[in-house]
């Protein structure tokens, strides 16, 4: 019944899945990257700590919670629809019962 849906959601997984590792190794990557040349010594002095410690905890610390959330809300949606695909299965399970108990009476 539901199946054009499952399919629906699993393709919005595999694009959100997508689009968070395109995020990971295109933005977490590189940020990560220059702060660790930052860190090898081609920008000394307190403008270069400062910018290390920015970069650090405030990007990369936001761009983390993004991603646990990103995270959560696949997971969700996993859970979820396995809950349809149960709950679907024993709605054709009834239906498969109403439909033997009509077709004995009829």
């Amino acid at each position: 019944m539901f199946t054009c849906i499952f399919d629906q959601v699993a393709q919005s997984l595999g694009m959100l899945s997508m689009a968070q590792n395109l995020f990971e190794s295109a933005v977490i990557g590189v940020a990560k990257g220059v702060v660790s040349q930052v860190g090898g010594g081609i920008w000394k002095g307190n403008g270069a700590t400062k910018f290390m410690e920015m970069v650090n905890t405030q990007f990369l610390g936001l761009a983390g919670q993004g991603q646990t959330n990103t995270q959560g809300t696949s997971n969700n949606l996993n859970q979820a629809q396995q809950i349809v695909h149960d709950a679907d299965q024993a709605a054709n399970a009834i239906v498969g019962d109403l439909e033997g108990i009509f077709s004995s009476i009829f």
